[in-house]
């Protein structure tokens, strides 16, 4: 009898032992839903990008700034964003959903890059929203997901002809969404884009977890050594 409540002891000991050894306990998965905010690594719309970061945040969305290039994205004004993540480093099931940034930068930096089209054919491909604002739509016909669909875009002569030539219907209208894809022609209106956006958004994440490698710390000031004062090599007087 003994025998049997030593082992029952030892038992409830090596059970109490990861928590009385101060073991870290696995913190829960964060099961909100996470997009993906695509910006231009050169002069993307300040405005537009504060808008679309508003209204996920006021509906608690995860959101990630994603460009082409690392390091600080600088705006058409004089605003910056961090990049915290190279579309290169993502797969579409990384994502619930994407919105790409216009300004003047998208058009070279955005509409036909490989990693973009990648992106958003995947999404599409997986019915998953994807937003574009003001010029921004035009990357969504290089990516060829827009023929045949409505869409709203910035009009200007290189847009609408390009509309055209895709068969692509130019919407009248400021925003409009057509099935998995929301599209708006000014900075105005990429509020209410990312509010349509985040209707079709899932309550809970679908997106696989996201291992990204974590960001360098910034380098610390070495500390400056003052120097010892000059001596005067003239002989005194």
């Amino acid at each position: 009898m003994s025998i049997i409540r030593s082992w029952g002891a030892v038992g409830l000991l090596l059970f109490l032992a990861p928590w009385s050894w101060g073991a870290s306990v696995p913190a829960p998965r964060d099961t909100r839903p996470v997009v993906l905010v695509v910006v231009a690594p050169v002069a993307y719309s300040e405005t537009e990008l504060k808008s679309v970061l508003s209204a996920l945040a006021a509906k608690k969305i995860r959101c990630l700034i994603g460009s082409t290039q690392g390091g600080e994205a600088k705006g058409m004004i004089q605003g910056s964003v961090r990049v915290e993540v190279l579309l290169e480093q993502l797969r579409p099931a990384n994502l619930d959903g994407m919105i790409l940034v216009g300004g003047s930068g998208a058009k070279m930096y955005l509409w036909f890059h490989p990693e973009v089209k990648r992106l958003v054919r995947g999404l599409n491909q997986a019915r998953r929203p994807i937003g574009a604002v003001s010029i921004a739509p035009a990357a969504l016909v290089y990516a060829g997901v827009l023929g045949g669909r409505q869409a709203s875009v910035l009009p200007a002569p290189e847009t609408l002809k390009l509309f055209e030539q895709n068969s692509v219907g130019l919407s009248k209208t400021e925003v409009t969404v057509d099935g998995n894809l929301v599209t708006c022609s000014t900075s105005q209106g990429a509020l209410a884009l990312a509010q349509a956006l985040v209707r079709q958004l899932p309550r809970k994440t679908r997106a696989a977890s996201l291992n990204l490698p974590r960001a360098a710390p910034p380098a610390k000031p070495r500390p400056t050594v003052p120097l010892p004062a000059r001596r005067s090599l003239r002989p005194p007087a």
